[in-house]
């Protein structure tokens, strides 16, 4: 396609010239030029020509001049992408000292710093060197922008547990550009080390939607937010908002039926959390429910033997269930 582009280019010139030709053939016209009390004459075509060779020999110069930078960045763009190869590579191989050398060497050159940085300050972090981490973070202020350097900032601040830091890269960063999927499941975490666990709950649908985890890791993540988030409820009524919205899948799983009456019971709430654990213990039999069950202080509201009574219920039919 380029080589037709370049022959009809060739083709319209001549036939352009073709024209001119003749317009000039019968009267070339004359061209006078005066400089320095000397006077030059030739036709119009001589000149039309003279001017296109010199045109052409300032190009030639031109081109002669900026040869040996041309030459130079491009030696120096082929020792960086040998470097970004081998550093990548020697990343790959677990020599971390090697590819966290080469990669900050790549980083010279402009079209692989983001990447690069980002690559060193991964060898550096698998090296246990937090503040050479930093370091090659540091470097990239001028790519912060980029959501893959934001990112790896707002992992380093996480991992410094410096969570509050991290919501802040992050929230600054989504404002900008629309959030990579691992954006949003670092923030959720984040949040959770903030005790914001109610709040990385709701981003739940954004985390599937963005299929930032498996199905197996997505349904896991939902328990552990769902368990947290009621741990952490403030009052009675945030417990119960938090515990009514859950699926009906959630408040049978005893991991999260225990954070409820766990926190229940801490507030006030004996007899609901003693009603959630027979209601978990009626889906599915659980020794950790039933030692809970147990352990949790007498209701308000309810008679004193009535516990004992649903206990021994339990023992005729599980009458080999140490709990």
């Amino acid at each position: 396609m380029k080589l037709f582009r370049t022959l009809l280019f060739c083709l319209a010139l001549a036939v352009i010239g073709a024209l001119l030709w003749q317009q000039f053939a019968a009267d070339q016209g004359q061209v006078i030029v005066t400089l320095h009390g000397t006077t030059y004459v030739t036709t119009v075509t001589k000149a039309l020509l003279m001017l296109a060779l010199a045109a052409a020999a300032l190009w030639l110069l031109v081109l002669l001049l900026r040869l040996p930078f041309q030459l130079w960045r491009r030696r120096q763009r082929k020792q960086a992408l040998a470097r970004m190869t081998g550093g990548l590579l020697a990343l790959h191989e677990g020599r971390w000292t090697r590819a966290e050398k080469l990669l900050a060497q790549a980083s010279s050159h402009a079209p692989f710093r983001a990447t690069a940085r980002l690559g060193a300050a991964q060898a550096a972090q698998a090296r246990g060197d937090a503040a050479a981490v930093d370091q090659h973070l540091a470097a990239s202020s001028d790519d912060a922008a980029d959501p893959a350097i934001a990112l790896a900032r707002a992992q380093a601040h996480l991992d410094a547990g410096r969570a509050t830091d991290a919501i802040a890269l992050l929230d600054d960063a989504a404002q900008k550009a629309p959030p990579p999927p691992r954006a949003l499941l670092l923030r959720a975490r984040a949040l959770v080390a903030t005790r914001r666990a109610g709040e990385a709950y709701g981003m739940l649908g954004a985390l599937k939607s963005a299929q930032a985890l498996s199905p197996s890791a997505q349904a896991t993540l939902e328990a552990e937010l769902a368990a947290q988030a009621l741990a952490e409820a403030g009052d009675a009524n945030a417990l119960a908002d938090h515990w009514d919205r859950l699926l009906p899948s959630l408040r049978s799983r005893p991991e999260i039926v225990a954070a409820y009456a766990r926190r229940a019971a801490g507030i006030g709430m004996e007899d609901a959390a003693a009603k959630a654990i027979e209601n978990a213990l009626q889906a599915r039999w659980d020794e950790s429910l039933v030692l809970l069950y147990g352990r949790i202080p007498p209701g308000r509201n309810t008679a004193p033997t009535a516990r004992l009574q649903a206990a021994e219920a339990w023992l005729r039919g599980h009458s080999d269930s140490p709990a």
